[in-house]
């Protein structure tokens, strides 16, 4: 895991941050295997957040590894989704209202159409393999 560095950007701010460390909660277990490679200790409340933060995903890691994995295009889903939200939103609250405007639904739709890579469908047509269980298993 050492090949995974986090560089704080100052100019994007904390919510940017918290949101970057949150990705990289998704592969590495410890907080300190990331901040103690470039020499930052870790306050110990930071790092027990952080292994709950973990453990929640560890349990949860199929339907959070679509938000966090990097798809073809070099990017999560959730930042493809949030990115503009990100750098502009003044609190955690903003993101949470932004993710809570959407439906299970239109998040399903974002998802397949953002990692179905090679084919490009309308929204109509994910809509439609969402309804239909079998044409899902297929796709």
């Amino acid at each position: 895991m050492s090949d995974i560095k986090y560089i704080f950007e100052p100019e994007k701010g904390k919510l940017y941050d918290f949101f970057a460390v949150l990705n990289l909660s998704t592969r590495c277990e410890r907080i300190e295997d990331i901040f103690g490679s470039i020499g930052l200790k870790v306050h110990r409340d930071i790092s027990a957040a952080y292994s709950r933060i973990f453990s929640y995903i560890k349990k949860n890691s199929h339907t959070l590894k679509l938000f966090f994995n990097t798809g073809e295009k070099g990017e999560s889903f959730f930042f493809n989704l949030f990115s503009d939200d990100l750098a502009n939103a003044d609190s955690i609250d903003d993101i949470l209202n932004k993710f809570n405007s959407f439906t299970p639904s239109e998040i399903a739709v974002k998802v397949l159409s953002f990692y179905d890579s090679k084919n490009v469908f309308s929204d109509t047509f994910y809509r439609l393999t969402i309804q239909n269980r079998q044409l899902l298993i297929e796709f």
